[in-house]
């Protein structure tokens, strides 16, 4: 049993020097809060002491796009602190998950990815020895230990006209980095690709992606890149942008985080500036534009599920590719809608007790399955 109060944990969690077990009790807790609205506080309450306490939350965040999730619970928090209440949370040796379950541990994604060459050759890089893999050409290709393959010329000329391809395929539950040979670095999520030539040469340089990919391009006014997916390109000079394609959600999006790019579909056409997302329904040619925080939207790349009024499938849809498992659903699903940042180095079980909290609905772990509801 361990006792710990609201002002101790909310500051170390505010701090971002909270331990793993320490953050997971205050996520859990916010989850049952918000379920049973057991404090009981009025909408009046919460709008009188939410903008004064996020300020100060926000002069103490080291780090401001990581910390804290739900600034008006913190804000609750703090109320209850204010009246002289105590919070007290003891980590529960069972959940509501079944205790039993804990056993079948369903771990988070790494590292992991298919490396195919020119010739129809693949390489396991999670299994493959750090160094040199091969040689493409005139460029050496190599693994690093952080999970990145990159291309290095090895000095000899190749003046050959053809053009070669690798492709690099993550699975459920993997993610990988590649510099590319023009300098390019993308970082890929579960269940994506990118196929690449292994020297660019002509005008262009053009790479196919499917899944979700994080771009840093390497600037080359004289050879615009040109990311091509199912259903468009996104056209760029040097930029930081992050491509979401998975078609098994309903809209495709195109987050820019600096510089400019350009997205066509058909014969339509939006030119995005930092902090703006291009957002195009599945079917459809329209583009929409909007503003957003685009931190937000590479979260994955740090290590965090990011969700914005997100229902109990798109959830769902993000633990399955990362977790590696298949989800079904029984009875009438929940209507209400998650908003939250949560670390992806948790084990299943532990997202499922605060989804299980929030939305008031069972989980069960059959295997490598996931039962929503009852």
């Amino acid at each position: 049993m361990k006792s710990i109060t609201a002002k101790g944990l909310l500051h170390k969690y505010t701090e971002g020097t909270c331990t793993e077990e320490e953050r997971y009790l205050f996520e859990q807790w916010y989850a049952d809060f918000n379920r049973a609205e057991r404090l009981q506080l009025t909408e009046t309450d919460l709008e009188e002491t939410e903008q004064e306490i996020f300020n100060v939350l926000m002069d103490k965040i080291q780090q401001p796009k990581r910390v804290v999730l739900w600034p008006r619970i913190a804000a609750a928090v703090l109320l209850i602190l204010s009246v002289g209440g105590y919070l007290f949370m003891q980590h529960r040796t069972t959940s509501q998950t079944d205790q039993s379950q804990i056993d079948q541990a369903i771990v988070p994604g790494s590292n992991k990815a298919m490396l195919t060459l020119s010739n129809g050759k693949q390489i396991s890089l999670n299994d493959a020895q750090n160094g040199t893999l091969t040689k493409e050409g005139n460029q050496l290709v190599k693994k690093a230990g952080n999970g990145t393959v990159s291309y290095e010329s090895n000095g000899a000329s190749d003046k050959s006209d053809a053009i070669t391809y690798n492709m690099i395929n993550t699975p459920r539950g993997g993610q990988w980095s590649v510099i590319l040979p023009d300098g390019t670095k993308v970082m890929l999520d579960a269940t994506s690709s990118i196929k690449y030539p292994v020297r660019f040469i002509g005008k262009e340089r053009n790479v196919e992606v499917t899944g979700q990919a994080y771009f840093e391009v390497a600037h080359n006014p004289k050879m615009p890149f040109l990311v091509k997916t199912k259903n468009q390109v996104v056209e760029v000079l040097g930029t930081h942008f992050n491509v979401n394609v998975y078609t098994d959600e309903p809209s495709s999006t195109v987050t820019l985080l600096e510089g400019r790019v350009k997205i066509l579909k058909g014969l339509k056409k939006a030119i995005l500036k930092p902090g703006q997302q291009a957002l195009t329904y599945n079917g459809t040619n329209n583009i929409n534009v909007k503003q957003v925080d685009a931190e937000n939207f590479v979260a994955w790349k740090t290590g965090r599920f990011f969700f914005n009024k997100a229902d109990i499938q798109t959830v769902m849809r993000q633990l399955s590719r990362w977790y590696d498992v298949k989800v079904s659903y029984r009875g009438k699903m929940p209507q209400q809608q998650f908003n939250g940042d949560i670390q992806r180095n948790l084990q299943a079980t532990q997202i499922l007790d605060i989804l299980s909290n929030y939305y008031d609905i069972p989980f069960k772990i059959e295997g490598k399955k996931i039962i929503v509801g009852e």
